[in-house]
């Protein structure tokens, strides 16, 4: 084949200018030369090589230390500063155990069983036991006896002493001419009785 004659010289074939025709040329080239480097980097070898491992090197040095990247199988070479690595893709197979799900209900099961037990031993051990029962084990301690005796005196003590105080020099004038601004005092105690 020849080649291309333009007539005239003008740069034009049927309507195109020259200069149109050149940038559809290299932009329709540069579309085929982008979809076949996709195409190319789209297809890769499978992460686990011939032989049943996965292989890598890891990054020991620089700056992204610890990155790793897979590579084809155990002959391939790392970059400098990286480590070859490998683990084998599948482990060997282990026995079969019981499902998650009645193993668990099993063990719950079992929980519920032994609170079950505790609960009816409690309630065993509580049938016989009254309010008064237990009024009287109480008052059969005797540290119990002398707080009771000791709140009650207290109890007395501190009524005694709101009653010497209401009325006194505290919640007016002092002799100085001073005004103190106290707060009321506080009412009595209901008397306290043991149990």
């Amino acid at each position: 084949m020849g080649s291309l004659a333009f007539e005239g010289g003008s740069g034009d074939r049927a309507g195109v200018p020259l200069a149109t025709a050149r940038k559809t040329f290299v932009v329709l080239a540069l579309a085929v030369a982008f979809v076949l480097a996709l195409g190319a980097t789209a297809v890769a070898a499978p992460p686990v090589a011939k032989d049943g491992k996965i292989h890598a090197c890891y990054r020991v040095k620089g700056k992204p230390k610890g990155a790793m990247r897979l590579v084809r199988g155990a002959k391939a070479r790392c970059r400098r500063g990286e480590r070859k690595a490998a683990w084998a893709a599948a482990g060997a197979p282990g026995s079969s155990g019981a499902s998650g799900a009645s193993a668990s209900s099993a063990q719950l099961e079992a929980k519920v069983a032994g609170l079950t037990a505790r609960v009816e031993s409690l309630e065993g051990i509580l049938a016989g036991v009254t309010h008064a029962a237990l009024l009287d084990a109480l008052n059969s301690v005797a540290a119990v006896k002398s707080l009771c005796k000791q709140a009650t005196v207290l109890t007395a003590q501190v009524n005694s002493l709101l009653g010497s105080l209401e009325g006194t020099a505290l919640g007016g004038t002092i002799p100085l001419g001073l005004v103190l601004a106290i707060p009321g005092l506080p009412g009595a105690l209901p008397a306290y009785s043991c149990p």
